[in-house]
C-alpha cells in the first residue's frame, strides 16, 4: 500500500481466499456446500423442507409446515456457526405461500411467484429477474473477437433464459428480448435468429418435480 506522501506499507493476508482470486467464488461454494450439507445431515433434515436451494451464500426454503416447527428449524440456522469459516445466518424473511401471487421473490436473478391450481393448491412458478440499472453490455458484432464465440454467446443466454422459465409464454417473452437487444449490439438479424430458432422450450428438462404449496398447513 502507498499512501499520499508515497511511503509503502506492506501487509501479508492472514487467512482466508486471497482478495481479488478468480477461484475465490469457486472455492467459497465448494466450501458452503459442505458446510450446508454438514449442517442438515447434523439436525437430520425435516420431512417439512420441501426444497433447500442455494446460491453461493443466499438460500431460499420451501417449507411444509407449520409457522411453529419453521420458527424451531431457523433458529437453529442462528445458532450454526463455524470458527474456521466464520459462518452465521443473517436476515431471513418468511412469506406465505398465497402472498407470492400478488408480490413475487425477487432472489437474485429470479423472481418466484404462486398460481392458484385447480385443486386449490398454489403453484410455484419462476421466471427471470431484470435490475433496474442492467444496461445488458454484450460484447459487439464489430469487437475483435471470433464469430463463433459471439454466437455462443447468443446461446448461452438463451439458454439462461430457458432455465429461469418454468412456462413457455414467459420463455417467448425473454426470448425475444434477448433477440432485441442483441440486435443493438450490432448482431446481423440472420445470426441472432438462426441461434434463437435452435433453443427451444421443448428443450427444458420437463421432468422436474411440480413444487405445489398448501396455505393451510402454514398456520
Amino acid at each position: 500500500y502507498t499512501d499520499r506522501d508515497g511511503n509503502v506499507s506492506f501487509y501479508r493476508q492472514k487467512g482466508g481466499v486471497p482478495m481479488g482470486s478468480a477461484a475465490g467464488g469457486t472455492i467459497a461454494d465448494i466450501v458452503l456446500t459442505y458446510k450446508y450439507e454438514k449442517f442438515l445431515s447434523d439436525h437430520r433434515r425435516p420431512p417439512s423442507l420441501e426444497e433447500f436451494l442455494r446460491y453461493i451464500d443466499d438460500v431460499i426454503r420451501i417449507w411444509g409446515g407449520t409457522k411453529t416447527e419453521l420458527e424451531t428449524f431457523l433458529r437453529s440456522f442462528f445458532v450454526f456457526t463455524d470458527p474456521d469459516t466464520k459462518l452465521s445466518f443473517g436476515s431471513i424473511k418468511i412469506f406465505r405461500a398465497d402472498e407470492l401471487i400478488y408480490v413475487p421473490i425477487i432472489h437474485l436473478d429470479v423472481e418466484i411467484w404462486g398460481k392458484w391450481d385447480s385443486d386449490g393448491w398454489i403453484r410455484l412458478f419462476v421466471r427471470p429477474h431484470t435490475k433496474v440499472l442492467s444496461a445488458h453490455q454484450y460484447i459487439a458484432w464489430s469487437s475483435a473477437h471470433c464469430p463463433s464465440s459471439k454466437l455462443a454467446l447468443i446461446r448461452a443466454e438463451l439458454i439462461r433464459k430457458l432455465r429461469l422459465c418454468s412456462d413457455e409464454s414467459t420463455f417467448r417473452k425473454e426470448k425475444k428480448e434477448v433477440v432485441i437487444r442483441f440486435l443493438k449490439r450490432g448482431y446481423p438479424l440472420k445470426c441472432v435468429l438462426r441461434v434463437s430458432n435452435e433453443v427451444k422450450f421443448e428443450m427444458r428438462n420437463r421432468k422436474r418435480r411440480k413444487v405445489l404449496c398448501s396455505v393451510d398447513r402454514l398456520k
